[in-house]
């Protein structure tokens, strides 16, 4: 990724594939495998059987929505108990005042897709040493839980406008905001998308952004999506990655 080129980071950490410097980003990849265990194992059995999935779609004069083919999709796999009590569930958070899902969210995945929390914790591996190690642990700590509320926030304000209250889970729009704190500081660093094409981060976020951006631009003309991606998340992560460096004068 040409992050061990640097000379501060190659003082700091003589390790390139260690957390040194960085003690926040290990314990916050230790904690969502943890969950990610715990998602795992602690479970209820499933509430639907295959003939009540038959049975409720014939009984219906029209095919579900995409929000009622997830329910029930849920309704067939056992329920993962931890998820319940982390996810983020819009309307237990707006009506029922469980405020606790605008943070932990970013520390449960989809038990059922392991690449969801392995690239996550990945990209948090390779940008969130380098940007702990710059702004130090304690303020690096704040910004990444401000980087999950943000990316909360905007994911409650797009399904609030659209009334497509579907839980989410996942880290991705913190780390997204840690990725372009990154870029913010090293714009034309290269990486190798895919492994084989070279790219600057600049361009790289960019491509994020119009990514983000497309679907939610669709759903706010009123088309109906669920690509199973925190679209506007990852925008609220993006956004708040882009003014915390404006704002503490790092962007003219």
């Amino acid at each position: 990724m040409g992050l061990y080129s640097r000379d501060y980071y190659r003082e700091i950490d003589p390790n390139p594939w260690g957390f040194g410097g960085a003690p926040v980003v290990k314990w916050v990849v230790i904690v969502n495998v943890v969950v990610f265990v715990l998602q795992i194992f602690v479970t209820r059995p499933p509430t639907l059987t295959p003939d009540d999935l038959k049975a409720r779609i014939e009984a219906k004069d029209a095919p579900p929505t995409p929000e009622e083919a997830v329910q029930l999709f849920r309704g067939l796999q056992r329920t993962s108990v931890v998820q319940e009590w982390l996810e983020l569930d819009v309307p237990k958070v707006v009506y029922q005042g469980q405020v606790w899902r605008l943070l932990t969210h970013a520390f449960c995945h989809d038990r059922m897709w392991v690449l969801h929390i392995l690239f996550n914790m990945i990209l948090l591996y390779w940008f969130g040493r380098t940007v702990e190690i710059m702004y130090g642990s304690r303020e690096f700590l704040l910004f990444y839980l401000a980087a999950a509320l943000a990316a909360a926030l905007a994911y409650v304000a797009l399904d609030l406008y659209t009334g497509s209250p579907l839980p989410a889970v996942g880290a991705s729009g913190a780390v997204m905001g840690v990725m372009m704190v990154y870029t913010v500081h090293f714009p034309r660093e290269e990486i190798f998308y895919c492994w084989f094409f070279p790219m600057q981060m600049r361009w790289w976020m960019a491509l994020w952004c119009v990514y983000d951006l497309h679907p939610v631009l669709l759903a706010l003309s009123g088309d109906r999506l669920h690509s199973g991606v925190g679209h506007a998340a990852h925008l609220g992560g993006l956004a708040f990655g882009f003014l915390v460096p404006a704002l503490a004068g790092y962007i003219s």
